[in-house]
């Protein structure tokens, strides 16, 4: 998992706002099992667990399975791929 710290973004740590945090993480299947037309095979669902301190008093954090990214992200990789291509 990632998480974002509004007590930590802009620091040394968390430049950016998210880093990776949590321990004892585990991803493993369970006992519920996906059905329907178009499942030929048995396909179990999974649950993902960790453990995740929160240290600072009233700070705000957000926590994801992965780093967030957004359109805007994904327009600005494209512009700089764009304009790259054009400079060569």
């Amino acid at each position: 998992p990632v998480m974002y710290s509004t007590a930590l973004a802009g620091g040394k740590k968390a430049p950016e706002g998210w880093f990776r945090a949590g321990r004892n993480i585990s991803y493993e299947k369970n006992d519920f099992e996906q059905h329907g037309r178009r499942l030929r095979k048995k396909h179990c669902y999974r649950t993902l667990t960790f453990t995740l301190p929160f240290a600072r008093p009233g700070d705000v954090c957000l926590v994801a399975t992965c780093y967030p990214y957004t359109v805007t992200d994904h327009r600005l990789h494209i512009d700089a791929l764009l304009q790259r291509k054009r400079a060569e």
